[in-house]
Formats: C-alpha cells, sequence, structure tokens
C-alpha cells in the first residue's frame, strides 16, 4: 500500500505542473471533478437501497470521466471576454 500511496504521490505531483497556477487550484479542481461523482454515490447508496456494485462503480466513473472533461476543454477553450467582463463592485450610485 505503501508503495502506491508513494506512486500516487508523485504522480500527482506531475499532474500539479501540469496545471500550472499552484497547489491550491490543482487541488480545488481535483476536488471538483472527483467530488461530485463520489457525492452521487454517497447519496445513490443512501436513498436507492436497490443499486448495485456495477451500477455505483460504472455512475462514479462516467461521472469523473464528465468531469475530467469538462475541466480539460475550459483549459483548451476559455471563456472569451464576452463571457468573463469584470462586473461592477461599487454599492453606492
Amino acid at each position: 500500500m505503501s508503495l502506491v500511496f508513494g506512486l500516487a504521490c508523485i504522480c500527482l505531483t506531475y499532474l500539479v505542473e501540469a496545471f500550472g497556477d499552484g497547489i491550491l487550484p490543482a487541488a480545488l479542481s481535483i476536488q471538483g471533478m472527483l467530488g461530485g461523482p463520489t457525492l452521487a454515490v454517497f447519496w445513490a447508496g443512501v436513498l436507492f437501497p436497490f443499486v448495485n456494485y456495477w451500477g455505483v462503480h460504472f455512475g462514479w466513473v462516467v461521472g469523473c470521466a464528465l468531469g475530467v472533461w469538462t475541466y480539460a476543454g475550459s483549459r483548451v477553450y476559455p471563456p472569451g471576454p464576452e463571457h468573463s467582463k469584470m462586473l461592477e463592485r461599487s454599492t453606492f450610485r
């Protein structure tokens, strides 16, 4: 187990380096990609007692794949300036 976790840490180090933004945005991105499907698996187990092993694992893998695909798409095709304008921050008129 220590060998597996050690290799996983080394791989994650290279993954964080590839993100380029730093450790915190990389950690939040990874948590976003994996946290949603994991939460969905938890709630599926809580709310639906008839969910089986294969369905849960398949759903988790598909959910993670869609999260990674969405993140990769946002990095390859970032939103243009028309979608990321700074809004007014003043509360006084």
